[in-house]
C-alpha cells in the first residue's frame, strides 16, 4: 500500500460457545509499506470487543405434587437455560406466590424451593431468574398456577361398653385420620351434644349418659379447625341400655349337726338361676371363692371346733350392671370327736434305776394334742406325733409303779380328753465292781495303786481295799471309782481285794473282786564299752558295743559323744552303735545302761577313748589342648584322690583364678588362652573338712599361637560419578579382633577404627573417569594377638549429567475446595526418577514419566499457597537433581444458605423450628439462628449434609423474623452467608373454670370459689362477679380463690373473668358457675353403744356398735390400740369382728361419721377390752367371755389380728 493512501476491508471474529458474557476480545492491525517494505502499526491499531450479556429462558415452573393440600409442602422448581452457547446460568430465582416471596440458589440450571399455604384454591406462582453476574446472563421469568385443595377426614367411633345399665355412662372414642388433623369432636347421643379437642394423636373421647332403657344411637362428627384444610366426617354406633334385675342367695348344709374334723358340703342357690357370677362363702374370718353354675355353688368345708357357726354367702355377678348382688347365710351345728388313749409300757418288770418306755397311742390318729404322762411325783408332757407319744421314766425302788396317760386336746373344741392307767413291777438293781493294780511285780517295800470301778456308776457308796491284815474303805465317786495306795510286804504273792458296801441296799446290792501281786528282790548290772578300731579316720564309720551282765536283763544303752546322745535296745546283753567321726582327735565315749524294770534291776555305765586321724589327697591336672591359638578356649581338669573327699579346687592362669566344686572326685574350669607364647595353670585342692582331708596342687603348661584374620571389602555402588564421594566397608573376623583397617584408592589412603562389631568404613571421593582399584588392608592394634589381612575391589568412575525442572498450574483461577493440577516438566525427557511437590509443608511424591510428574490437589484455604517441585533421579549418580517454585493464587468458595420454618404462625411462648441448608453440603461450621426483638440466638454445627435445626422459642404476639447466618468454621475456606423468614405469633388461649368447695352452699355460711386457669403458667388476675359486687384475686400457681357469704338464699351466678398480665403472651378468658344456696338446717343428734368385756388370747370375738336413732346412714370409725378402720352402719348397727392375740388392757373407740352431716350429727364413745392367757389360773376355758363381745355369731369382713408385742396389730380393709 503506498504512503498516504487508504484501504477499508472487514475482519470476521468467531465467538467460542463456551465464551461467557461480558468477555472482551481484542486485536490489533500491522500495515505493510510499500517504501521500506517494513511493517509499522497505524494510530489506534488495537480494536476491542465485548461480548454481551446472553439472554437466558426461565422454564415452566413444575409443582410436586401436582394438586396440594393445605398445610403441607409443596416443591417448585424451574430451569433456567442459555439461549446461546454452551454454558449454564448462575445465579438465583425468585418465586413469587399466593403473597410469598422465595428465592432458591440455581444449581446446574434448576432452582428448587419448598412452600405451603393456608387456604384452598388455584394459585399463581411467577419464577424471575436473577443473574448472579448482569454482565454474563440477562434476567428471564415465566408465570404458572398451583391447585391447593382440602384434604378428607375419616371419623371411626368405638363406645365402651355397647350395653349398659339406665342411668350409667358410656365411654366413647373416636379416632381421626389423617391423625394431624387438629379440631374438634362433637359427641351425641339423643340429649345435648358434647364437644371435646382432638388430641395429638387424633383421638378424642367422651362420657355420655345413658338414662333411657332401649337402644341408643351415638354419633361422633369430626370439626376442623381450619375447614380450608380438612373435610367434616362422621361415625355413628349403637348401644343397649337396660334395667338391673334383683337376685337372692339361699344357704344350706348337707348335714345338722355335723362333726367338727368331717368334711360337709355347702350349697349356694342364686335365683334367678341364669345369673353368671361367683360366690364367697364366709366362715370366721375366712373366705372361700366358688364359682356358680347354673344357679349353685358348693364348698366342701371341714370344721375345726364344735359350736354354732355361721356361713355367709356373698354372690357377686359377672355382669354387675345386669344383675344386682345378694347375700345368704345358714348358722351350722357342730360337735366335738370323743378319742381314746391306749398305754402301754416296755418292760413290765425292771431293775430299780433302770429304763420304762411308755408310749400313749391315741385315736382318731390325727386328734392334735399332747399327752400328760405321770409316775409317781415325776409328771412329763409330750406332743402328739401321728396318734402317737412317747416317753421314758427312770425305775425308782423295788415294788410296783403305777403309770398315767391322759390326753390334752390341742382344740377341746375339737376333740374330747381321755386316759389310761399301766403298772410295772421293780426289783433291787445288781452291781458289778472291777479291781485292777498299776503292776503284778513289785519290789518289797513299793507302793501299789489299787482302784475299782463300780457299775452302774450312779451306785452310791463305799469300797474297801483289803491287802494282807490292812484294809482301806474309800467312798465310791460320782464316776463310779474308788482308789487307794497299798504298801508291799515281805517277798512272795501278796493278795488284794476290793468290796463295794451299797448306801442303799434296797436300790443296788454289794459286789467284790480280789488280784493277786508277786512282792520281788532288787538284782545288781555291769556294763563294759569297747571301739571295733584303733586308731580310726575321720568320716569313715565305726562300731561301738556296749556289753550288760546279767545278759537276760532288758534295758537300753544311751551313748555319750562329744556332747551328743544315741540310743540302743539291749538284746542279748549287748547294744552297738555305728558312728562317723567328723574331724581327727580323742573322743571319750560312755555308755549308760537303764533297765526296763527299774524295780527289779539297778542302773550302771561303762566308759571308752576313741582316737580318729585325718586322710591325705592328691591331685593330677590335665589340660585339653596343650597347643591353643590366641583367643582359643583351654579346658583345665582336675582329679582328686581319694574321689569321696569333698571340696573346691582353684585353677590359677596368669592374673585370672576360678574356684569350682569337686563333683564325683573332679573338678572343671575352662581358660581363654592369651597372646602368643607359653603360660603355666596350676589347680589347688581346697578339702570342704580340713580335719578329714589334707590339701593338694598340681601344674602344667600349653603353648599359644597368634590368631589369623580375615578381611571382606564391600563398596557401596559399583559405579560412581567422577568427584562423588562413596563409602567403602571392611568386615573382619572374628568379630573381637582390634585394630584399623586402611582403605587405599590410587595415591589416597584413609584409616578407619574396627568397631565392636567387626566392621570398618570409610567415604572416599572418585579420580578421574575409568577403572578404579579399592583395597582395605587390616592392621592388627596387637600384632601378638592377631596376624593382619586384606581385600580389594575394582569400581568404575563416569560423568554425571544435569537436569533441569519446571512447575505449572493447570488454571489461572483456583478456588478453595476445587481440584486443580499442578504439573512439573523434567528435561531430559528420559530422565527417571521422582519430583516431590511441596504444598503447604506436606510433601507429594510423584513417578516422573516421559519427562512430565503430575499431581490433582484441591486446595482448603484462600490466600498465597507456594509450591516446589524437586526433582531427585532414580540414578544419582548418573543425574544430577533440580527444582523450581510456584506461587498458587487460591480464592475461597461463596456458600448460599436457605432457611426453611415448619409454621408461620405460632402461639406465645411455643416454638418455632428452623432449618437451615447451606450450600455446598460439605461446608463445615455453624448456623446462627435468631428470632425476635429480643435476640434469641442459638448456635447449631452443621450437619455432614449441610442442614442444621434449632427450636426457638417465641414469646410475645406479633410478627418476628427469623434469620440463619451461617459462619464457616474455615473462613479462608468457605464465605458467610444468610437467609431470613417471618413467622406469626399469635397470643396463647387460656381457658378459667371456677369450682366451689362444698356440695351444699348455705345462707350464712361462708363458701369458697376457685378460678383455676390453664396453663398454669399463665400471670394475672381474676376478677370474679357476683350479682353486683366484684372481687379481684391475684393468679397464684394457675388459681385464684373467693372466700363468700351469701344473705339470701335461691340461685346465684359466680363469673370469673381472668385478665393476664402480659396480653402479649396470653389471652383472657372467663369462667362461670351457677350455685343453688338453701337455708340453714339443723343436724339431728345421735348417740354410740359399745360393750366390751373380757377375751381370751385366740378367740374370735365381734365389737357391735348400735347407733340411735337406727335409721341415721353413715360409717363407725373404731379405733382400736391406735388402728383405725371404717365400717358401714346397716339398720343401727355395725360389726367388727377380730381374733384376740396377746394379753393386756386396750382402748376401744367407736365413732359415728353421718353420711348427711346436715342431717344427723356425730358422735362417739370409749371402752376397754380385756386380753387374757386361755391358761389364766381361776379361768374356766369352757366358759364364753362376758359383756356383748360373746356375739360370736355376727359376722363381720373385717378382723383384727393381735400382734406378738402387745398390740392388737393391723386391722383388716
Amino acid at each position: 500500500m503506498a504512503r498516504g493512501s487508504t484501504r477499508d476491508g472487514w475482519l470476521t471474529m468467531r465467538i467460542p460457545e463456551n465464551v461467557q458474557g461480558g468477555t472482551v476480545f481484542q486485536f490489533g492491525i500491522m500495515a505493510h509499506l510499500g517504501t521500506g517494505g517494513s511493517w509499522n502499526g497505524p494510530t489506534n491499531n488495537v480494536m476491542r470487543f465485548t461480548l454481551p450479556a446472553v439472554a437466558t429462558t426461565t422454564q415452566a415452573v413444575s409443582v410436586t405434587p401436582s394438586t396440594g393440600r393445605v398445610g403441607e409442602d409443596v416443591t417448585l422448581s424451574t430451569r433456567v437455560s442459555a439461549n446461546h452457547g454452551t454454558n449454564t446460568p448462575t445465579g438465583t430465582v425468585r418465586f413469587d406466590v399466593d403473597g410469598q416471596t422465595l428465592t432458591a440458589n440455581v444449581v446446574n440450571g434448576v432452582a428448587t424451593t419448598t412452600t405451603s399455604f393456608s387456604t384452598t384454591g388455584s394459585k399463581s406462582v411467577t419464577a424471575t431468574y436473577i443473574p448472579a453476574n448482569s454482565s454474563q446472563w440477562n434476567g428471564s421469568s415465566r408465570s404458572g398456577t398451583v391447585t391447593i385443595q382440602s384434604e378428607a377426614t375419616r371419623t371411626d367411633l368405638t363406645l365402651d361398653p355397647v350395653e349398659v345399665l339406665a342411668g350409667g355412662t358410656v365411654q366413647a372414642s373416636a379416632s381421626v385420620t389423617p391423625a394431624g388433623a387438629e379440631g374438634d369432636i362433637e359427641f351425641a347421643a339423643g340429649g345435648d351434644p358434647v364437644r371435646v379437642p382432638v388430641g395429638a394423636d387424633g383421638t378424642a373421647t367422651a362420657e355420655l349418659p345413658a338414662d333411657t332403657t332401649g337402644e341408643m344411637t351415638v354419633t361422633a362428627t369430626f370439626i376442623p379447625a381450619d375447614p380450608q384444610r380438612y373435610t367434616e366426617s362422621s361415625d355413628s354406633q349403637t348401644v343397649d341400655v337396660f334395667e338391673q334385675t334383683a337376685t337372692s342367695t339361699e344357704v344350706t348344709a348337707d348335714a345338722d349337726p355335723v362333726h367338727a374334723g368331717q368334711e360337709t358340703t355347702l350349697t349356694a342357690s342364686v335365683s334367678p338361676s341364669n345369673a353368671a357370677g361367683s360366690v364367697e362363702f364366709t366362715i370366721g374370718d375366712q373366705t372361700y371363692p366358688a364359682t356358680v353354675t347354673g344357679g349353685i355353688a358348693t364348698l366342701g368345708h371341714t370344721f375345726t371346733s364344735a359350736g354354732e357357726h355361721v356361713v355367709v354367702v356373698d354372690f357377686t355377678p359377672t355382669n354387675t350392671d345386669r344383675f344386682a348382688p345378694s347375700t345368704g347365710q345358714v348358722t351350722v351345728t357342730v360337735e366335738a370327736e370323743a378319742t381314746q388313749t391306749g398305754l402301754t409300757l416296755d418292760p413290765v418288770e425292771v431293775s430299780a434305776g433302770g429304763d420304762i418306755s411308755a408310749t400313749a397311742q391315741i385315736t382318731p390318729a390325727d386328734a392334735d394334742g399332747r399327752v400328760r404322762f405321770d409316775y409317781g411325783n415325776q409328771t412329763q408332757t409330750v406332743d402328739v406325733t401321728d396318734g402317737q407319744a412317747t416317753t421314758t421314766f427312770t425305775a425308782g425302788n423295788a415294788g410296783t409303779g403305777t403309770i398315767t396317760a391322759t390326753f390334752l386336746p390341742a382344740d377341746p373344741a375339737r376333740y374330747t380328753g381321755s386316759s389310761d392307767t399301766q403298772t410295772v413291777e421293780i426289783d433291787a438293781e445288781a452291781t458289778q465292781i472291777g479291781l485292777t493294780l498299776d503292776a503284778n511285780d513289785v519290789i518289797e517295800g513299793d507302793i501299789i495303786r489299787a482302784s475299782a470301778i463300780v457299775t452302774p456308776a450312779g451306785a452310791e457308796g463305799a469300797v474297801e481295799f483289803t491287802a494282807g491284815d490292812t484294809t482301806v474303805s474309800v467312798p465310791v465317786g460320782a464316776d463310779g471309782t474308788a482308789t487307794t495306795d497299798l504298801e508291799a510286804s515281805a517277798p512272795g504273792a501278796m493278795t488284794v481285794t476290793a468290796t463295794f458296801i451299797p448306801a442303799d441296799p434296797e436300790r443296788y446290792a454289794g459286789s467284790s473282786d480280789i488280784r493277786t501281786v508277786t512282792v520281788l528282790e532288787q538284782v545288781a548290772t555291769a556294763t563294759t564299752l569297747v571301739a571295733g578300731a584303733d586308731p580310726v579316720r575321720a568320716d569313715e564309720e565305726m562300731t561301738l558295743t556296749a556289753t550288760v551282765t546279767p545278759a537276760n536283763v532288758a534295758g537300753t544303752i544311751t551313748f555319750s559323744i562329744d556332747g551328743q546322745e544315741y540310743t540302743a535296745t539291749v538284746e542279748g546283753g549287748v547294744a552297738t552303735l555305728n558312728h562317723t567321726f567328723a574331724t581327727a582327735g580323742q573322743y571319750p565315749v560312755t555308755a549308760a545302761f537303764v533297765p526296763t524294770d527299774s524295780d527289779r534291776y539297778i542302773a550302771s555305765a561303762g566308759q571308752a577313748t576313741v582316737n580318729v586321724e585325718v586322710e591325705a589327697t592328691q591331685t593330677a591336672l590335665t589340660l585339653d589342648p596343650v597347643e591353643v591359638t590366641a583367643g582359643g578356649e583351654v579346658t583345665a581338669t582336675a582329679r582328686i584322690t581319694p574321689p569321696e573327699a569333698a571340696g573346691r579346687v582353684r585353677f590359677d592362669y596368669g592374673s585370672r583364678a576360678e574356684t569350682v566344686d569337686v563333683a564325683g572326685g573332679e573338678a572343671t574350669a575352662t581358660f581363654t588362652a592369651g597372646n602368643a607364647g607359653t603360660d603355666t595353670i596350676t589347680a589347688t585342692f581346697i578339702p570342704a573338712n580340713p580335719q578329714r582331708y589334707t590339701g593338694s596342687s598340681d601344674a602344667q603348661t600349653v603353648d599359644i599361637t597368634a590368631e589369623a584374620t580375615r578381611t571382606e571389602l564391600t563398596l557401596a555402588a559399583t559405579e560412581v560419578v567422577e568427584g562423588s564421594t562413596f563409602q567403602a566397608s571392611a568386615s573382619v573376623s572374628p568379630a573381637g579382633a582390634e585394630g584399623e583397617v586402611q582403605f587405599t584408592i590410587g595415591e589416597i589412603t584413609v584409616s578407619a577404627p574396627v568397631d565392636a562389631e567387626g566392621t570398618a568404613t570409610a567415604d572416599l571421593e572418585a579420580p578421574r573417569p575409568g577403572e578404579a582399584t579399592v583395597t582395605a588392608t587390616f592392621v592388627p592394634a596387637d600384632a601378638t594377638r592377631y596376624i593382619g589381612s586384606t581385600d580389594s575391589q575394582t569400581i568404575t568412575v563416569i560423568e554425571q549429567i544435569a537436569t533441569s525442572t519446571s512447575v505449572t498450574v493447570g488454571t489461572d483461577q483456583v478456588r478453595v475446595g476445587e481440584q486443580t493440577t499442578l504439573t512439573a516438566a523434567v528435561t531430559p525427557a528420559d530422565t527417571a526418577g521422582i519430583v516431590t511437590f511441596t504444598v503447604g509443608g506436606e510433601e507429594y511424591p510423584v513417578v516422573v514419566a516421559q519427562g512430565v510428574a503430575t499431581l490433582a490437589h484441591t486446595f482448603a484455604t484462600a490466600g498465597d499457597h507456594g509450591v516446589t517441585a524437586v526433582f531427585t533421579p532414580t540414578a544419582a549418580a548418573r543425574y544430577s537433581s533440580s527444582g523450581d517454585e510456584l506461587t498458587v493464587i487460591v480464592e475461597a468458595e461463596t456458600t448460599q444458605t436457605d432457611l426453611t420454618l415448619d409454621a408461620v404462625e405460632v402461639t406465645a411462648g411455643g416454638t418455632v423450628r428452623a432449618s437451615a441448608t447451606v450450600t455446598p453440603a460439605g461446608a463445615a461450621g455453624t448456623i446462627r439462628f435468631s428470632a425476635g426483638v429480643s435476640s434469641v440466638s442459638v448456635s447449631v454445627p452443621v450437619a455432614g449434609d449441610g442442614t442444621a435445626t434449632a427450636e426457638l422459642p417465641v414469646g410475645t404476639a406479633g410478627q418476628v423474623t427469623v434469620t440463619a447466618t451461617f459462619i464457616p468454621t474455615n473462613a479462608e475456606r468457605y464465605t458467610e452467608s444468610s437467609d431470613s423468614r417471618s413467622v406469626d405469633v399469635a397470643a396463647e388461649t387460656t381457658r378459667t373454670e371456677v369450682t366451689v368447695d362444698t356440695d351444699v352452699v348455705r345462707v350464712g355460711e361462708e363458701a369458697t370459689f376457685t378460678a383455676s386457669v390453664a396453663p398454669t403458667g399463665a400471670a394475672g388476675a381474676v376478677t370474679f362477679t357476683i350479682g353486683d359486687d366484684e372481687f379481684t384475686a391475684e393468679v397464684t400457681d394457675g388459681s385464684a380463690s373467693l372466700t363468700h357469704t351469701f344473705a339470701t338464699a335461691g340461685e346465684h351466678v359466680v363469673v370469673a373473668d381472668f385478665t393476664p398480665a402480659d396480653p402479649d403472651r396470653y389471652a383472657s378468658s372467663t369462667g362461670r358457675l351457677t350455685v343453688d344456696v338453701g337455708v340453714e338446717a339443723a343436724a339431728e343428734p345421735t348417740s354410740v353403744e359399745l360393750d366390751a368385756g373380757t377375751v381370751e388370747t385366740g378367740e374370735e370375738i365381734t365389737l357391735t356398735a348400735t347407733i340411735t336413732p337406727s335409721g341415721a346412714e353413715g360409717h363407725v370409725r373404731f379405733t382400736v390400740d391406735g388402728d383405725e378402720r371404717l365400717v358401714p352402719v346397716v339398720d343401727g348397727v355395725a360389726p367388727l369382728a377380730f381374733t384376740a392375740g396377746e394379753r393386756g388392757t386396750y382402748t376401744v373407740r367407736a365413732e359415728f361419721v353421718p353420711a348427711d352431716p346436715d342431717a344427723y350429727a356425730p358422735s362417739a364413745v370409749t371402752e376397754t377390752l380385756t386380753v387374757i392367757d386361755d391358761d389364766d389360773p381361776g379361768t374356766d376355758p369352757e366358759e364364753p367371755a362376758t359383756g356383748s363381745l360373746g356375739l360370736v355369731g355376727l359376722v363381720a369382713s373385717i378382723a383384727i389380728g393381735l400382734g406378738s408385742s402387745g398390740s392388737l396389730g393391723s386391722l383388716g380393709s
